[in-house]
């Protein structure tokens, strides 16, 4: 996996190995603190970040949809229901992801926006990032092409099947554990970081986040 220019290896891996031990800080998404809410979907503030001196916007800045921020700050009830489909460890099934997505969408009930590709799949990178790889507008052309699908019709409803499925095919995805320390590491993470591969920061206008 090439170094990302714009965004370092070692900078993404520490904002999912973070992610990783908030996570284990409470039994679910809706029972940790707020700002804790806020790191793993990715609508932490400049303040937040600065005083955490990590760039959790990395792997998608999500406030641009605010009915997704609000939710997470307010009413994370759905979001944490849509995450508990998906396991900590082993495996994750079509039908895991089926149920995930059913009860993300049902979230956005009354919301000015609705939530889509992005914020759905950020969660999911976040939660299992050697499962899946958050798609948004500086990655959703490479990741498109890198799979050989058209960027523009790419969705929740079939993100399994042109993202998820040629992926696990792959043979990075099938490679062995590795030994060396960074390159296991990266191993751990091995979907979320496709993002090191694919941001381009000239697709910023795309309004990350957005959907």
């Amino acid at each position: 996996m090439k170094v990302d220019p714009t965004h370092g290896i070692e900078g993404r891996l520490h904002v999912l190995e973070r992610i990783a031990k908030i996570f284990r800080g409470a039994d679910t998404f809706e029972a940790l603190h707020m700002d804790d809410r806020k790191r793993i979907a990715g609508t932490t503030g400049k303040k937040l970040e600065r005083s955490d001196g990590v760039t959790w916007r990395w792997f998608g800045a999500m406030r641009r949809n605010s009915s997704f921020a609000t939710l997470v700050n307010n009413r994370p009830a759905r979001f944490s229901q849509a995450l508990e489909c998906i396991p900590f460890a082993g495996p994750v099934t079509l039908e895991d992801y089926e149920r995930y997505v059913k009860k993300f969408k049902a979230a956005f009930v009354n919301t000015p926006k609705s939530g889509g590709l992005a914020t759905g799949t950020r969660l999911l990178a976040m939660k299992r990032p050697d499962q899946f790889v958050c798609v948004d507008g500086p990655n959703r052309k490479g990741i498109c092409a890198d799979f050989g699908q058209a960027p523009t019709t790419l969705s929740l409803a079939n993100y399994w099947q042109r993202v998820i499925e040629p992926m696990r095919q792959t043979s990075w995805w099938l490679h062995p554990r590795p030994l060396d320390t960074i390159e296991r590491r990266i191993w751990d993470c091995r979907a979320a970081m496709l993002d090191a591969i694919h941001y381009d920061p000239k697709e910023k206008s795309n309004k990350r986040g957005a959907g």
